[in-house]
């Protein structure tokens, strides 16, 4: 074996360790965009997953319906609504969204 193994082990160690502060703030953004508590930290925590581009479908659904309530309890309805719009479009078969949507404009 030659030299050149070193720097490529190297260089994927340090990609790695680079990579696990990122992966935990993904978690800690879940466990507080998913969770109950106050509106403020929960719409940010979801504001960043969906900025991260790292969930496609049921998933991302999930996240606007997570920000849509924290801002309906909030008393945005305007955004709330929007959040809603957007998870419908992404899963129109969630009862959930409708459900949500509806709270929002009967607000």
């Amino acid at each position: 074996m030659g030299r050149w193994w070193k720097p490529l082990l190297i260089a994927g160690l340090i990609s790695l360790f680079n990579a696990i502060p990122a992966a935990a703030g993904i978690v800690e953004d879940r466990k507080t965009c998913d969770g109950a508590g106050p509106a403020e930290p929960q719409i940010a925590a979801c504001t960043r997953l969906i900025a991260s581009g790292r969930f496609k479908g049921r998933d991302l659904a999930v996240t606007y319906n997570n920000r849509a309530y924290a801002y309906q309890t909030q008393k945005e309805f305007g955004r709330s609504i929007a959040d809603y719009d957007t998870a419908i479009r992404m899963m129109p078969t969630m009862e959930d969204l409708w459900f949500g949507r509806g709270r929002a404009y009967a607000a």
